[in-house]
C-alpha cells in the first residue's frame, strides 16, 4: 500500500560519533551514501585519530558508488579490537538496527562477537537485542540473560529479555522480566506499549489496554498524540463532535475500523482524520459524518473530544467479544474495477510490504521463490496488487514475470481503488499487508503468508482467527524458511483450482 516518501538521511557528526558512521554506513547498503561520507570520515579520523570506527568510515567513505559488501564489513569489524573499539561497535550496530538494516547489523555484531568470551561484556545485550530484531530469538536469550546478570538494574536489560521469550510465546518468564523493567523505569512507554501487545498476543486484552496506552507518549508518536482538546474515554457524547484520528499503518486503521459504528451510537458527529489514501474507503461507511485527511502535527477539524483509533477497542470492546465480524464493514465504491464474472480464475498477489515499511525484511517473499506457485497456477490469471513501483519492478528479474499483470497496480492511488480490484478477485494471496486487513474487513477469500514471528492480532498459531474469518493463515515454521511455505501454498492452490467454479453473473 501507498507509503510516505523515504530519503536516506544525511550522515550527521552532530548525531554522535558512532551514529554518524552507523549512518554513513546505512546509506551505503542502500547505495545511497551522499556527500557526507568523505566529510564523516575525516572528522572521526580527527576526533579519534585510529581504530574501529576511523577504518569504518573510511572503509564506506572510499567505495562511495560501489556495491555494498556485507562480508567486507563484517571482515573489517572483525580485526583485532580493544575495549572502546567494542563499545563503539555496540553502538553502531544498535543504530543499523533503528535505522532497519538488520543484515548489516547481525554481521557487525557476530563480528564483534567473536573476541573472546571474557571481553564480550561490551557487546552482551546489543548481541542478544540484534538476535531478537533479527527474529532469532532461542538464540538471543542466553546472551539476554547475561545481560541482566551484568546489569541488573538496567530496564533496558530486562525488557530485551522480556521481548525475546514474547516470541517465544514463554509468557511465564516474559511476565516477570517485564514487571521488572517496569519497575525501573516506571511509566516508560516503551516498556507499557510493548508488554501491552505481548498481553494482545497471549490473549488477555483487558489487562493490555491500559499498559498499551503508553504507546501515544513514545517519541514517533507524540507528535500525533499532542492536542489540546480532551481525550474520549468511551462515555456518551451526544450533541458533541468526536474525532477519531489515525495512527501508524493503513492496516491498523482498517482492522480498528470494526468499531466506528459501536462508537457513532453513542454520540452526535463523528469525525474521522486518516491519511489520504484511506479517505475514499472509509467515507463509505454509514456511520461516519465526514472524513478529512490527518498528518501528526497538522491542523484538526472542529471537535470536542477524541480518540485515536487504536483505543476504540479499550471503550467499546474491552474483552474483544465483538472483534469477530457478523458481516464485512468496509465496501468497494461502485463502478469500479474489473467486471467480477469470468471463466478464467483471478488470483491477486501481494508479496511484500513496502521496503520501508516496519518489518519489511521479514514481511517479503523473495520474487524468485514464488515461481513454483506461479506455476501450479498457470491455469489462472495473476495480477499484481502491489501500490510499490519498486516492488513492482522484481517482476522484470524473473522468468515468470510477464505471468503477473499489473494492469491493476499500476492504476491504483487508493485504497477505494484498491477494494475495487479485490472485489474483481477469486482469491487473494498476500503476506502481511494492508491488502490483508482489506480483504479480510470485505470479507473476501485470501491466503495471508505470515512471518516466523507474526504480529499480535494474527495469535501464535492456527490457521484462521477471529478478527478476519474470510482469511486462512499460513504460517512459517522458521524465520526466513519461504520455500517450504510456498510448498505448502501451492498445494493448496492446486486444490483451490480444482473447486473452483466461475461465479454466476447476477441477473
Amino acid at each position: 500500500m501507498p507509503q510516505p516518501e523515504v530519503r536516506p538521511a544525511q550522515p550527521s557528526v552532530a548525531l554522535g560519533v558512532p551514529a554518524a558512521v552507523a549512518m554513513a554506513i546505512a546509506d551505503w547498503l542502500v547505495g545511497a551514501p551522499g556527500d557526507g561520507a568523505q566529510e564523516i570520515a575525516l572528522k572521526v579520523r580527527a576526533k579519534r585519530g585510529s581504530g574501529l570506527l576511523v577504518d569504518l568510515a573510511g572503509y564506506v567513505a572510499g567505495r562511495i558508488g560501489q556495491p555494498a559488501d556485507l562480508d567486507e564489513l563484517a571482515s573489517l569489524a572483525a580485526r583485532q579490537l580493544d575495549d572502546r573499539d567494542l563499545a563503539d561497535l555496540a553502538q553502531v550496530t544498535n543504530a543499523l538496527s533503528e535505522r532497519r538494516r538488520l543484515a548489516a547489523a547481525e554481521a557487525m555484531v557476530e563480528a564483534g562477537w567473536s573476541v573472546e568470551a571474557n571481553r564480550r561484556q561490551p557487546l552482551t545485550m546489543t548481541y542478544g537485542l540484534t538476535l531478537v530484531t533479527a527474529q532469532r530469538a532461542p538464540e538471543a536469550v542466553e546472551p539476554l540473560k547475561i545481560s541482566t546478570v551484568e546489569k541488573p538494574d538496567d530496564a533496558t536489560a530486562w525488557f530485551n529479555l522480556a521481548l525475546a521469550y514474547v516470541f517465544l510465546c514463554d509468557y511465564d518468564q516474559a511476565w516477570p522480566a517485564f514487571r521488572k523493567a517496569l519497575g525501573l523505569s516506571p511509566r516508560n512507554p516503551r516498556i507499557m506499549a510493548s508488554w501491552g501487545l505481548a498481553l494482545l498476543t497471549a490473549g488477555l486484552p483487558e489487562l493490555a489496554w491500559p499498559l498499551y496506552e503508553g504507546r501515544m507518549a513514545l517519541g514517533d508518536q507524540r507528535k500525533r498524540h499532542d492536542q489540546p482538546t480532551p481525550m474520549w474515554h468511551g462515555a456518551p457524547y451526544p450533541g458533541e463532535t468526536l474525532f477519531v484520528y489515525g495512527e501508524q499503518g493503513f492496516g491498523d486503521f482498517i482492522q480498528f475500523a470494526r468499531y466506528l459504528p459501536a462508537v457513532k451510537e453513542l454520540g452526535g458527529q463523528l469525525v474521522v482524520g486518516c491519511r489520504k489514501p484511506l479517505i475514499p474507503l472509509l467515507s463509505r461507511m454509514d456511520c461516519v459524518d465526514a472524513v478529512v485527511a490527518f498528518d501528526p502535527g497538522g491542523p484538526t477539524p472542529k471537535h470536542d473530544q477524541r480518540v485515536p483509533v487504536m483505543s476504540l477497542a479499550q471503550y467499546v470492546d474491552p474483552r474483544l467479544e465483538r472483534a469477530g465480524m457478523d458481516k464485512p464493514y468496509l465496501g468497494a465504491p461502485p463502478h469500479k474495477g474489473l467486471p467480477r464474472a469470468g471463466k478464467t480464475p483471478r488470483i491477486g498477489l501481494a508479496w511484500g510490504c513496502s521496503p520501508t515499511g516496519s518489518g519489511a525484511a521479514f514481511k517479503r517473499v523473495p520474487t524468485p521463490l514464488l515461481a513454483p506457485l506461479i506455476e501450479t497456477g498457470a491455469a489462472a490469471r495473476w495480477f499484481s496488487l502491489q501500490f510499490e513501483a519498486d516492488v513492482n519492478a522484481e517482476l522484470s528479474d524473473v522468468p515468470f514475470g510477464d505471468t503477473i499483470s499489473q494492469k491493476l497496480s499500476g492504476a491504483m492511488k487508493d485504497f477505494g481503488d484498491a477494494a475495487a480490484n479485490l472485489t474483481a478477485m477469486d482469491l487473494i494471496i498476500t503476506t502481511d499487508t494492508a491488502t490483508a486487513h482489506l480483504a479480510g474487513a470485505m470479507g473476501l477469500p485470501a491466503w495471508v503468508l505470515l512471518q516466523r514471528y507474526a504480529d499480535w492480532r494474527w495469535g501464535a498459531n492456527g490457521d484462521t482467527m477471529p478478527w478476519y474469518p474470510s482469511l486462512r493463515l499460513f504460517r512459517l515454521e522458521e524465520v526466513g524458511a519461504w520455500q517450504p511455505l510456498i510448498a505448502t501454498v501451492s498445494k493448496a492452490l492446486e486444490a483451490w483450482l480444482q473447486e473452483w467454479r466461475p461465479p454466476r453473473r447476477k441477473q
